[in-house]
């Protein structure tokens, strides 16, 4: 998608009734302005307007995996996404913050430390679950022995298996069953 130019139609771009989406020069708005009568009137008829949870499943996946328009056509350059990353608000000065609720293991699992081993482990087992045999799908990087109570062992690849999802929820250490079992 990078070397995409302006003023092209997206291929597969069909937008139901209002035919193809145009980008650029190619869109028969471009250079144009709404007049402020025509914004506000826009803006009523969305004010106000709810959604609902269906609708809003349908549009989320929709709009997944896809390109915002500014973008299209351009790469970012690697300083410039650690720009965009460093602009984001985090922690406490975030408007999302609410005091640290985070579980130190919600943390955990979300780090890129994790993300690494349970790659490695996948990687290491060639994406076969360790117990049936199948190969691909839905993949699980287990620990064997507990994440939670074993903290020393969470990084290291002979504390963990991949499982398929099925093999997974058989297992004693799968979600929280092992706590609530003790």
């Amino acid at each position: 998608m990078g070397d995409k130019c302006i003023g092209q139609s997206r291929p597969g771009a069909h937008n139901g009734m209002f035919g193809i989406h145009r980008y650029g020069e190619a869109n028969p708005f471009f250079g144009k302005h709404h007049t402020e009568e025509a914004k506000e009137k826009n803006r009523q008829v969305h004010l106000g307007k709810k959604y609902t949870e269906e609708q809003n499943l349908e549009n989320s996946e929709r709009l997944k995996g896809r390109v915002p328009y500014w973008l299209i056509g351009k790469e970012l350059s690697e300083e410039h996404k650690l720009k965009l990353k460093a602009s984001v608000p985090r922690g406490e000065e975030s408007p999302h913050w609410k005091g640290g609720i985070t579980s130190v293991n919600a943390t955990v699992r979300t780090s890129p430390e994790f993300k690494k081993w349970a790659r490695e482990v996948k990687e290491r087992d060639n994406f076969t679950c360790q117990e049936c045999g199948r190969l691909g799908g839905e993949l699980h990087s287990d620990h064997i022995l507990s994440f939670s109570n074993n903290p020393e062992l969470r990084f290291e690849l002979s504390n963990g298996r991949t499982l398929c999802i099925d093999c997974h929820r058989q297992t004693d250490t799968y979600g929280r069953q092992k706590s609530e079992q003790t």
